[in-house]
């Protein structure tokens, strides 16, 4: 029995990795990824296409989008990387690994698609969004145990590998930027008010975490953003307290908390099970104050949560915005709910990782309050702390169940775990190979110089990005990235494809792929 359980963790990390491997390969490009592929040398990031600090990650991209066999090469290693970090950042002790194998492998899996289709399915969204995530739990997972009332003991030698670590993690996105520089002063101030002393690692985090920041914001998109004299014209920040609302009831309602409803399901069951365990009823003698108030709220939230993802959320009526306000009222109390529930129920190490992985999500949302563009890709990260966030309730739950409760679940969740990899692997599979079809289709027509090319549409495109259809939009004259007239996306797949030809020379007409085969079914 124990040799079943001790397998488990191999049996997932092996499904888990097989996803990775099928992800990584099956990438369909779009986007900006055509226009990192037409850069003609990796000098001009840093000089005439200089559009951010992001120095790493748009290497990266860059090299990434013109060289195929690097992306499952650098990609996997990444996203595994992602899953063992959490995996990790939640176990506390050898009968946790099983538990949080399979709870972190299914959210991930599971990761709403408005997000996964900007971030691990998008070559340039998963150099940015994963890479920057990686390299702070990284840093997480080597200060957890301090919260677990063990001082840092290691040698002063890993001084150089943190201050390594975060230097290069300031030039992936600019919220993480910030997050890290925060993160490492946390971690010099909270080991020296717990233990009276820090260890130089955590110093030379900070250190190098600064000063990246530092190089990043000295970047002249940035002044010039702050300015509203943004060159590539999309970009901007906005301070007044009216357009913060705004930004706060419209921009990232959806994407604090709503969106992750299977979380808030799981973190309500959770939290109703550890609370019944520790205390016999909602009131009486002896029994929280607010737990009446506050478990229900919980419960209730997740109800919402899912009704809104599942059917519809809420519309305001008026241009007061009232629903949309209630609905952040109601998602700040969930918050405090969740960490009054924890305070009780936990002891003072466990809710200070709780604590900590809540103020983690609130600090990398916080910047699009005022930064524009906002798009689902800004979350990743938000959507990751809040994974960890539910796993310090989960967890514990197992560790109190019989054995064979324990058995019989894990085996049903495995179940649960290789169902989505397969689900999840033939969409990719799928998309890919409809982007071959096309892809190919595409040149054979402009070769043929038919006057309206068909374009195939992804036959998912909830979980890619499919720009085919900029062929069909006004913005195949221009561009916004330069100052003068160029190609737009669609003139830039063009060219990555060796095709000769304007993009306005022809019309367009989208089809889908059962059409395709429907009209070439003798061929």
């Amino acid at each position: 029995m124990s040799k079943k359980r001790d397998r488990l963790p191999l049996i997932v990390f092996l499904a888990f990795s097989v996803f990775a491997v099928i992800q990584c390969c099956t990438f369909v490009m779009a986007g900006d990824d055509y226009w990192w592929a037409n850069i003609s040398s990796v000098k001009h990031i840093f000089v005439e296409r200089n559009i951010n600090a992001r120095y790493l990650t748009n290497t990266v991209t860059y090299f990434l989008s013109k060289m195929p066999f690097l992306r499952p090469i650098v990609c996997i290693p990444f996203f595994i990387a992602l899953y063992l970090l959490m995996t990790v950042a939640l176990r506390r002790g050898k009968k946790d690994f099983s538990s949080s194998s399979i709870f972190i492998a299914f959210c991930i899996l599971v990761t709403p698609p408005t997000i996964t289709q900007v971030t691990t399915n998008w070559i340039s969204g998963f150099t940015n969004y994963v890479f920057s995530i990686v390299f702070s739990l990284i840093y997480i997972v080597y200060c957890l145990p301090l919260f677990d009332g063990k001082a840092d003991k290691r040698s002063s030698l890993f001084a150089v590998p943190m201050l390594i670590l975060g230097f290069i993690g300031a030039f992936c996105v600019e919220n993480i930027s910030l997050y890290n520089a925060a993160l490492g002063l946390f971690f010099v101030i909270y080991p020296l008010v717990r233990f009276k002393k820090v260890h130089p690692s955590n110093i030379a985090f900070f250190i190098g975490a600064a000063a990246g920041l530092i190089i990043m914001l000295n970047n002249k998109n940035y002044s010039q953003i702050m300015s509203a004299s943004d060159d590539n014209g999309f970009r901007s920040v906005e301070i007044d307290f009216s357009n913060v609302l705004m930004t706060l009831y419209v921009d990232l309602l959806p994407f604090i908390a709503r969106m992750y409803f299977i979380v808030h399901i799981l973190i309500a069951i959770a939290v109703s099970a550890l609370y019944f365990r520790k205390y016999p009823a909602l009131s009486g003698k002896d029994i929280p104050k607010y737990a009446k108030i506050f478990l229900p709220l919980i419960i209730a939230y997740a109800l919402y949560s899912t009704f809104s993802d599942i059917y519809s959320s809420f519309t305001s009526m008026t241009l007061a915005f009232r629903m949309n306000a209630i609905e952040i009222a109601f998602a700040f109390l969930y918050v405090i709910a969740l960490i009054y529930i924890a305070y009780v129920v936990f002891d003072k190490n466990t809710f200070t990782r709780v604590l900590f992985f809540i103020c983690s999500i609130v600090f990398v949302t916080a910047p699009f309050l005022a930064v524009k563009p906002v798009t689902p890709r800004c979350f990743f990260a938000t959507y990751i702390f809040w994974v960890l966030t539910a796993g310090e309730f989960i967890l514990p739950v197992f560790r109190h169940r019989k054995l064979s409760e324990v058995t019989a679940l894990r085996i049903g969740s495995l179940s649960v775990i290789i169902s989505a990899v397969v689900f999840f692997s033939i969409i990719n599979i799928t998309n890919y190979t409809a982007e071959c079809i096309r892809v190919k289709y595409i040149k054979q027509q402009f070769e043929e110089g038919v006057r309206t090319v068909e374009l195939i549409t992804l036959p998912y495109d909830t979980y890619a990005i499919d720009t085919i259809t900029y062929f069909k939009t006004d913005s195949d004259t221009i561009t916004v990235r330069e100052d003068k007239i160029s190609p737009s996306y669609s003139g830039y797949m063009l060219a990555y494809w060796g095709i000769d030809a304007e993009p306005s020379s022809k019309n367009y007409l989208t089809i889908s792929l059962r059409d395709y085969f429907t009209a070439h079914e003798d061929e």
